[in-house]
């Protein structure tokens, strides 16, 4: 359709969506009638396939329009407008670096996960083996996408030992080793535990 805009930096290509798994992202120029468009080929494919979208899981994403065009462009789509960061299998996405203040949801899940879990019921043990296999799994994840600040890797660190030594991930003395001792190989004396930095 000759009336539909491409997002800006998209044009050169012509990129009007990317598909991952079974997540889709449409892209356009934020006016009413590409998003129009935009919306008449989402109703045309369920049409045709008896696919429909799950507007509830759905959200628009704007950037550089008033509060009244977006709430315009959300209702045409039928979707709540998102925030960025865009979040994609739990992980920003992003083309700039992040900042430290975006790492908050990382620290957030790590402590989270500490809560969730009856650290008073749980054995020294069952504690290391919750950091090695869960906790240092999730900042990993992490890694694989971007370049953790040292600033975020040892506010993990801290939640870390806190809850192997208190079982929560707030204690801030009592610490009867240091992570950097606990991280050397077994025969040095450690634990064996993978070092983040």
């Amino acid at each position: 359709n000759s009336q539909f805009l491409y997002q800006p930096k998209c044009q050169p290509l012509g990129i009007s969506h990317l598909t991952f798994a079974d997540d889709l992202f449409l892209l356009s120029t934020a006016n009413v009638t590409s998003v129009t468009i935009m919306k008449s080929v989402l109703l045309e494919f369920t049409n045709l396939s008896v696919l429909t979208s799950n507007l509830n899981k759905s959200e628009v994403f704007l950037a550089g329009v008033s509060d009244e065009l977006g709430a315009q462009l959300s209702a045409i789509l039928g979707m709540q407008r998102g925030s960025f960061p865009v979040r994609y299998l739990g992980v920003p996405l992003i083309s700039t670096r992040l900042s430290v203040s975006d790492y908050a949801l990382l620290i957030e899940k790590v402590q989270k996960k500490v809560r969730g879990w009856n650290s008073k019921l749980l054995t020294y043990a069952v504690r290391l083996q919750l950091v090695e296999s869960v906790l240092l799994n999730l900042q990993i994840y992490w890694s694989s996408t971007f370049l953790i600040p040292k600033t975020v890797i040892k506010k993990i660190e801290a939640v870390l030992t806190a809850f192997l030594w208190k079982g929560t991930p707030t204690a801030k003395a009592g610490n009867k080793v240091s992570w950097q001792e606990m991280c050397k190989p077994v025969k040095q004396g450690g634990l064996g535990i993978k070092l983040l930095s």
